[in-house]
Order: C-alpha cells, then structure tokens, then sequence
C-alpha cells in the first residue's frame, strides 16, 4: 500500500460536545477502516467531551484505546507562508492538509461515514473525491507522507485569500489534478456524491428517497454535509429512521440497515 493504515480527525474548535453524527463517524472509522492509529488533532483547551464522546470510549477496549487512539494537540494556525489565515474552516484546511503531509493516511471531516473498507484506494499514491464538476472536495481524502499532490496544495497557500470560500480547498485541487492527473487519483461517486446541493441532499436525508442512490455499492465513504442538515438523532430515534441517513447509521451502529 501506499498510504499508510493511519486516520486522522480535526476536531471542533468551537463547542467540544460532540453530537450524535460525530460519534457514529468516529466509530464508522474505526471499526470499518480499521485503522493502526487514529490521530485527533485538537486545538488548545478543545478536547473531545460529552455524552456521545463517552459512548465512542465505551465502544472501544481499554487496550484499544491505548493503541489506537492518539490525541495531537496543536496551536490553531493563524498564518500559512506569512499569509493571514483567519476563518476556522480555513484553518482547519491548513492542520489537515500538513497532518496528511507529514504522517500519510486518511483525513477526513467528523460528518463523513466510512461504508466500506479503504484497501483499493490505498494502493494509490492520493486520492480525492469530486463533489461538483468544477471542484474536488477536502472534507475527506488520503495520501502518502510527503505525496507531491499534497506538497503542491500547500505550497499554492502562498497565495492564499482568507476571503475566498473554496478557492483553495475545492477549486484549487481541481485545477491542479486536472494538470498533473498523475499525481492524485479521483474518485467520482464514492467519496462526495451525493454531494451537497439541495436536490442530492435530500436523496441522504428526506424520508423514503434510498432508492435514488445506490450507497451500499457506490460508496466508500459518504460526505453527510451535516451543517446543512443539522436535525439530532439519538440511539433510539435512528432505529425507525426510513432515510439513507437513518440506514447508513444503522449499518455502522447496528450491522445491518433494517430498521
């Protein structure tokens, strides 16, 4: 393989109580992908709390946790090659691309699910998601250490605009894989669709509509877009929930999507 079995998270840098989706995220990664380490990247003062935290500790054995688990405390940056960088989702782009950079291995936001195990993509050297036709999406993706793909994004940061949503994280690698698709495999459909416009959202969670994407055998992983969703489920609650949503959790919870 060339990416290492390794994962890693950016955890919230605003409230530290996790929601229900985050557990069952962490979870999806660590019992679907299995990796050697997890590594949670925190702010500061910002570690992981609450209820469903505790549920995602209970999950796991204490040698597990031991092993698996590595917490990575690290500064929020604030500059990337002298360059301002101020809004939190652009930081949060900065501490995910260099955790990749510098470790390889999978990144991927805390409202993505990992469906399937990752082998066949880790053979390649990266590999990114499409979630529109003009742009690659950040919120999941892997690498080797030092992948040139990701080593060029970073050094692109030397233009960076703090006023431009998704110029650099959706537009930027884009454009470059578009240059030098050698460098970075992409996936079409098994990362980021269904992705986050209004039609393709409600295919994920609007009652009754899993028959308009086959998630079971398309998808690696699934991109939730949660921000734009944003309704709290519980254990009890998503045992009766008839939407992909409530079906995906329910495999990763439970075993199987039945509810």
């Amino acid at each position: 393989f060339q990416v290492p079995n390794i994962a890693h998270f950016v955890m919230p840098f605003g409230e530290t109580n996790l929601q229900f989706h985050h557990m069952v995220s962490l979870l999806s990664c660590l019992h679907i992908m299995k990796p050697h380490r997890l590594l949670l990247w925190y702010a500061p003062g910002k570690l992981p709390s609450g209820h469903w935290w505790d549920r995602v500790r209970k999950n796991l054995t204490e040698s597990e946790w031991e092993e698996r688990i590595i917490f990575v405390q690290r500064p929020i940056p604030t500059s990337v090659y002298t360059v301002p960088v101020h809004g939190k989702e652009h930081q949060s782009d900065v501490m995910r691309l260099e955790a990749v950079l510098v470790f390889g291995g999978l990144y991927m936001d805390i409202d993505v699910l990992v469906l399937k195990p990752l082998e066949p993509l880790r053979k390649f050297v990266c590999t990114i998601g499409r979630e529109v036709p003009y742009g690659l999406c950040n919120g999941v993706f892997l690498s080797a250490p030092s992948g040139t793909f990701l080593a060029m994004w970073h050094t692109a940061y030397q233009v960076f605009n703090d006023e431009a949503w998704g110029e650099h994280s959706v537009k930027l690698p884009h454009s470059m894989q578009a240059a030098f698709p050698d460098l970075c495999h992409v996936e079409e459909e098994s990362m980021d669709r269904p992705n986050w416009t209004p039609e393709e959202r409600t295919w994920i969670y609007n009652i009754g509509q899993q028959s308009r994407w086959d998630w079971r055998t398309k998808n690696y992983v699934m991109h939730l877009w949660f921000r734009l969703y944003n309704k709290q489920h519980s254990m009890d609650s998503i045992r009766t929930l008839n939407s992909m949503y409530g079906e995906m959790c329910r495999r990763i919870l439970y075993g199987s999507g039945q509810p």
